[in-house]
């Protein structure tokens, strides 16, 4: 498999830098490749998750990790095990190996309209929570409040 990074520019991709265009170069030419399109998660995004989590955990007086659980297993991002107790539910990693952007970004929507759900807030009281350490380019502000 080739890995490289590369930038969309109208209906085509192109290398992002030297390394990546070494990699491209060695792609057969004319032939039909497979791609599969990631993109890279935005650490800061991944930071306000875990303020997110922590301002919640803070006002419920429980530690961050347990809501982080709670949203992961809520969501749906979790897996489920058969044992003699019944069904469990566990949840899965949400590290930068196991989830783009992408995903990510979707998580995150899903955590928002949990916790207004279940907690009763607006969203746009839930993203006023945070907004103090967003810097506006985050792609969490992407839909209506």
């Amino acid at each position: 498999m080739s890995e490289f990074w590369a930038i969309r520019k109208g209906d085509a991709l192109y290398p992002a830098e030297a390394e990546s265009a070494a990699v491209f170069s060695r792609l057969p030419l004319g032939k039909a490749l497979k791609i599969d399109a990631k993109q890279q998660r935005n650490g800061n995004h991944h930071r306000l998750f875990w303020v997110f989590c922590t301002r919640i955990a803070n006002a419920l007086g429980i530690e961050a990790e347990a809501v982080s659980d709670h949203l992961k297993v809520e969501t749906g991002h979790c897996y489920t095990i058969k044992t003699k107790k019944g069904w469990v539910k566990y949840p899965k990693s949400i590290s930068y190996a196991k989830m783009d952007q992408t995903e990510f970004g979707k998580f995150f929507d899903r955590c928002i309209v949990l916790v207004c759900e279940e907690w009763g807030m607006q969203r746009a009281d839930v993203l006023d929570a945070v907004k103090d350490i967003v810097d506006g380019s985050l792609p969490w502000n992407r839909a209506a409040a």
